[in-house]
């Protein structure tokens, strides 16, 4: 399996890059602290980009944990292809993110919110998913760069991941910080 084959489309800007990278520790913690019994779900998933990085770390440690992803579109074929590669168990509803969260009931592992980016409308979805997130179970948010703050929700901690960045240069990217982190305590 080449991790690097699968992220080819994901990290084609410097957002990409630093999305995947935070994002890979963000899955590791989270995966880290909850039971594979947890799934991992993506609301928003236009082309698969991001849920590769997911099902990279589902298939190479935990296999048996379920991945589940929602959009308005049907659900990109690259999902589909490595899901079934590593034999991960994957479901996709194709719906708008306000009915799947509003009738949803799971308890989530992890979750990544990459749909509407609107304010009122991510707050709902964090307010509503929140209860839903397991105990040590990280929660997280793309593209906040928009907003004049992050929502204060109770009964989770807003955390900052630190990316070994290594030998990238983020200096010259306007998409730093883009992405915001809760985890359940």
């Amino acid at each position: 399996m080449n991790y690097e084959e699968m992220l080819q489309h994901s990290e084609a800007s410097d957002h990409g890059r630093r999305i995947v990278s935070e994002l890979e520790q963000a899955i590791k913690e989270s995966f880290a602290n909850t039971s594979t019994d947890y799934p991992a779900l993506e609301i928003g998933n236009r082309d698969g980009g991001s849920a590769i990085v997911a099902i990279y770390y589902i298939g190479l440690t935990e296999p048996r944990r379920k991945f589940v992803s929602v959009d308005s579109g049907a659900c990109p074929a690259r999902i589909t292809e490595w899901t079934g590669k590593l034999g991960i168990p994957h479901q996709h509803f194709q719906m708008p993110q306000a009915d799947f969260v509003k009738d949803d009931k799971t308890e989530w592992g992890f979750i990544f919110l990459d749909a509407d980016h609107g304010y009122e409308t991510v707050k709902r979805d964090i307010e509503i998913l929140a209860p839903r997130l397991a105990k040590g179970g990280i929660m997280v948010v793309d593209d906040v760069h928009e907003w004049p703050e992050l929502p204060v929700i109770e009964g989770l901690e807003r955390i900052e991941l630190k990316v070994d960045e290594g030998d990238r240069d983020w200096s010259n990217t306007a998409t730093k910080h883009h992405v915001a982190y809760w985890r359940k305590r």
